[in-house]
């Protein structure tokens, strides 16, 4: 059950796995949703339920298990990035404020993944 949330928040899905898109939001969204769960099929299966302490230690650790593995993961995955050279040319279609806007987030919330290459401008008909 826990997976499924976590897929449905694409957190399994490579182009959201960046802190700069609420991935980290996304993460506690999905861990509260299964303690929401858990918590209900505690009140509604008698044999289902846990201590109240369980819980909180459960959605503490969940969280916090989460946060740290996939903190270490994206820093090896920068590590490697870098190493291998395994960087995407990027070309941004515009020029002017906008194109410096897209080219800031890229560099803010995304990996070391893209490198820009050259900014062309589209001919308005």
């Amino acid at each position: 059950m826990f997976d499924a949330f976590l897929g449905f928040y694409g957190l399994y899905n490579w182009d959201y796995i960046y802190r700069g898109s609420g991935y980290y939001f996304r993460i506690f969204k999905a861990v509260s949703i299964n303690i929401i769960i858990i918590i209900v099929a505690g009140y509604l299966l008698e044999p289902f339920s846990f201590s109240r302490i369980w819980i909180v230690l459960l959605y503490f650790f969940s969280v916090l298990f989460l946060f740290t593995g996939r903190f270490f993961i994206s820093i090896l995955t920068n590590f490697f990035i870098k190493k291998l050279n395994l960087s995407s040319k990027t070309l941004i279609v515009g020029i002017g404020e906008n194109a410096k806007r897209i080219e800031n987030t890229l560099k803010k919330y995304l990996v070391e993944s893209y490198i820009i290459v050259a900014y062309i401008e589209r001919e308005k008909n």
